[in-house]
């Protein structure tokens, strides 16, 4: 269940790094078989100081456009599980 009472304005911003301590670059284009890692950052102008984030769905993709249906998909968390495989930390 969701409620929301007031406005609250937020940003999120996701970056992925090539190592684990989150430094550095992800080269373009990346070869394959190679770890990422992710850090999500979350502002926010919100009165209420409590917010909790959950990450219900994550893809990487061959296409830019997540709708695209030719789009060759790898699903990385499905309803906020991380899929077996991709417990790397």
């Amino acid at each position: 269940m969701f409620s929301l009472l007031g406005n609250a304005f937020f940003t999120f911003s996701l970056q992925a790094y090539p190592y684990a301590n989150h430094t550095g670059v992800v080269p373009n284009p990346i070869e394959l078989d190679q770890y990422l890692y992710f850090k999500v950052y979350v502002d926010t102008q919100s009165a209420n100081p409590n917010l909790d984030l959950f990450i219900v769905k994550c893809f990487s993709s061959s296409s830019a456009d997540p709708a695209n249906a030719n789009a060759n998909n790898f699903d990385l968390i499905v309803d906020g599980y991380v899929l077996a495989g991709n417990e790397h930390s």
